[in-house]
């Protein structure tokens, strides 16, 4: 196991923990960005996956993550 599959755990958890703060307290900005962080957690879970696999798949999947994280950020909230 690896630092990334560890910080993309502890994201996806805070991720959770947001969105419940969101949903309960009414703000759905909050709820939002948990649900963002939760998915940000996941894909850096998996890539720390693939990274402790395959290291020569790392390239692809870096590269699959900044398209995702590129895409997330351009949209106005």
């Amino acid at each position: 196991m690896n630092e990334d599959r560890i910080a993309g755990g502890v994201r996806n958890l805070t991720g959770q923990v947001e969105e419940g703060y969101g949903r309960v307290a009414g703000d759905p900005k909050s709820e939002l960005a948990g649900k963002l962080r939760q998915a940000e957690g996941g894909v850096q879970e998996a890539y720390g996956q693939v990274k402790d696999q395959h290291p020569y798949t790392t390239a692809a999947v870096a590269l699959a993550i900044g398209y995702v994280i590129g895409r997330l950020g351009s949209r106005d909230y």
